[in-house]
């Protein structure tokens, strides 16, 4: 496991809580600076970002900045 940056600290300079997540090591290399839209849809099957937004949307623990950051698209 890792804590990565949902939205690339490189790009986003955002080392908050509400920018973090765990996820596993092989995940996180292959995510490299992109956003999670960004990696869902290029890297990807084709309906990926669906599933993914719709794990997002009904996990009721997540809300405010931190499940903007899991959903931004116009990065």
């Amino acid at each position: 496991m890792q804590v990565d940056h949902i939205l690339p600290w490189s790009r986003f300079g955002d080392d908050s809580f509400n920018n973090k997540t765990l996820c596993l090591a092989s995940a996180n290399q292959r995510k490299k600076g992109q956003t999670p839209y960004e990696w869902f849809t290029r890297d990807q099957s084709p309906d990926a970002w669906a599933v993914y937004t719709q794990r997002v949307e009904t996990n009721h623990s997540l809300r405010g900045f931190k499940k903007r950051n899991y959903l931004l698209k116009n990065a």
